[in-house]
């Protein structure tokens, strides 16, 4: 933790850090993760979707000079070990391979690292059909 600061790469697809990375990348502890973020995008031009997430706060997203915002929604999370890589999974996998604007790409990843968080352990599967059952669900 803390050797490998996201100023140490000059280009990406995309970044995915938490809040913790980027506070640290920064030296901030106190200021809005918007606001580090709209302070610092001149570091990011080279990436393509910044993003940061932010745990039951939600997550942002630096795309396109634009900044972007989409609020969680699990709030029951029993074990968080592993939803960030689930993010970052299905958010890549949804860039490569389908149409989505950057909301829909960032709130189904949302869902399905919270759909991972809301069991303890890595025994919970999810798949598409269950992403998009809770999808459903969430969207009426």
């Amino acid at each position: 933790f803390g050797f490998n600061l996201a100023s140490k790469y000059n280009s990406a697809l995309i970044m995915c850090m938490d809040e913790a990375e980027l506070r640290l990348t920064f030296q901030n502890k106190f200021e809005s993760v918007s606001d580090i973020l709209k302070k610092n995008t001149k570091y990011f031009t080279n990436i393509k979707y910044l993003i940061v997430t932010c745990g039951k706060n939600g997550c942002y997203a630096v795309h396109k000079k634009k900044l972007f915002f989409v609020p969680t929604v699990f709030y029951n999370i029993q074990d968080a070990t592993g939803c960030g890589d689930i993010f970052l999974s299905v958010f890549g996998t949804l860039e490569i391979n389908t149409e989505f604007n950057i909301i829909e790409k960032l709130l189904i990843s949302h869902i399905a690292a919270g759909m991972h968080g809301s069991v303890f352990g890595n025994d919970n599967l999810i798949n598409l059909e269950v992403i998009k059952k809770v999808t459903d669900n969430v969207i009426k």
